[in-house]
């Protein structure tokens, strides 16, 4: 068989992007068009990006899509359609719903969601996430309770799909400092290396 004939085949091959993301496809299968030929000069080429819905779309949840400008936002979901307007605007491409379930049932095309509700929805909404196979991004607190933590990362695992959790503020270089000053892995049993993500003050308690 000449190399033409076998680029052919390979061009050919039916392939889905959901296949490729999960990692059914074998290195010999496909082949992804470098970054300069489809994307430009110091842009992202469309065989990379992800396809993104926003669940939550209020300060934080606009915050966080639009650091994800550089992927695909398809699919918008919010109880408040008023509220969310201006995202909305943003991104007129994207499927709009009111009703998280309804939206995760009907766009198959989904990579990744984030979830930026009011704190108590987190756990169950990225549970259903998760369980349909996407990626997820939820912001603190993650939970209500150490249980429901625990049932998220049994279906983490179970699921395999990539999660985190936006507690950047937990995660910044003066915090990160603390951390390997008390060495990780003991931090937790060190009262003076402990921080919390509580909210205090004028604004009060969340969710």
């Amino acid at each position: 068989m000449t190399r033409r004939n076998e680029n052919k085949r390979v061009k050919n091959s039916p392939i889905s992007r959901r296949q490729l993301l999960g990692g059914a496809a074998t290195a010999t299968a496909f082949f992804i068009v470098p970054r300069h030929v489809l994307g430009g000069q110091g842009n992202q080429p469309p065989s990379e990006k992800l396809n993104i819905a926003g669940i939550g779309l209020g300060a934080m949840g606009a915050d966080n899509l639009r650091a994800c400008d550089a992927e695909n936002i398809v699919a918008l979901c919010d109880v408040d359609w008023d509220m969310a307007a201006i995202t909305f605007q943003r991104y007129p491409k994207a499927k709009r719903y009111k009703d998280y379930r309804r939206m995760l049932d009907r766009e198959d095309n989904i990579d990744a969601v984030i979830v930026a509700t009011p704190d108590h929805t987190h756990a169950v909404i990225t549970a259903a996430a998760m369980k349909r196979g996407k990626g997820v991004y939820t912001q603190m607190p993650l939970a209500h309770d150490v249980w429901e933590v625990r049932q998220l990362a049994r279906i983490a695992r179970e699921s395999g799909v990539a999660t985190q959790m936006g507690n950047e503020r937990y995660s910044a270089p003066t915090v990160r400092r603390v951390g390997f000053a008390s060495g990780y892995g003991t931090a937790a049993s060190d009262p003076f290396a402990r921080s919390t993500a509580g909210r205090t003050g004028p604004s009060g308690p969340r969710g």
